[in-house]
C-alpha cells in the first residue's frame, strides 16, 4: 500500500509542477491551455485512426483488384492453353491430310509411270512385231544381239 499511496503522491507532484510552471500566467488561461493540448491531442489520435483505417480500406481495396487481376490472368491462360491445344490439334490434322494427299498423288503418279512404261513397251513390241512381219527388221535383228 506504501508503494500505491507514493505513486499518488508522484503523480500529484506532477500535477504540481504543471501549476507551477503555469503559475507565470493567469490560472485562468491555464485550464484552457491543458484542455487544449488534451483536445489537439485527441485530434491527432483520431487523425491517425483515420489515416490508419484509409490505409487499411485502401490495401483492402487493393487486394480485391490484386485477386481480381490474378483470377482474370488465370482464366485468360485456361482459355489461351484451350485455344493452343485446339490450334495444334487443327494443326496436326492438316499435316495428316497434306500426307494423305501427297501420298495419293505419289501413287497416282507412280501408277500413270507403269502405265507409259507399258504402253511404251506394248509400242515397241508393236513397232518391233510390225518390223519383223515386214521383214526389214531381220538385218537389224541380226545386228544387234
Amino acid at each position: 500500500s506504501d508503494s500505491v499511496s507514493s505513486f499518488r503522491d508522484s503523480m500529484a507532484g506532477s500535477e504540481d509542477d504543471d501549476d507551477a510552471i503555469g503559475s507565470d500566467a493567469s490560472s485562468s488561461s491555464d485550464v484552457p491551455l491543458s484542455a487544449k493540448a488534451a483536445k489537439a491531442r485527441a485530434s491527432e489520435a483520431k487523425r491517425r485512426e483515420r489515416e490508419k483505417k484509409k490505409q487499411e480500406e485502401a490495401a483492402r481495396k487493393q487486394a480485391v483488384l490484386d485477386k481480381r487481376r490474378l483470377k482474370k490472368e488465370q482464366e485468360e491462360a485456361r482459355k489461351k492453353a484451350i485455344r493452343d491445344k485446339q490450334e495444334e490439334r487443327q494443326r496436326l490434322k492438316e499435316e495428316e491430310r497434306a500426307r494423305k494427299e501427297k501420298a495419293k498423288a505419289d501413287a497416282l503418279a507412280k501408277r500413270r509411270e507403269k502405265e507409259r512404261a507399258a504402253k511404251e513397251r506394248a509400242a515397241r513390241k508393236a513397232e518391233k512385231a510390225a518390223e519383223n512381219a515386214a521383214g526389214g527388221g531381220k538385218g537389224e535383228a541380226a545386228a544387234s544381239p
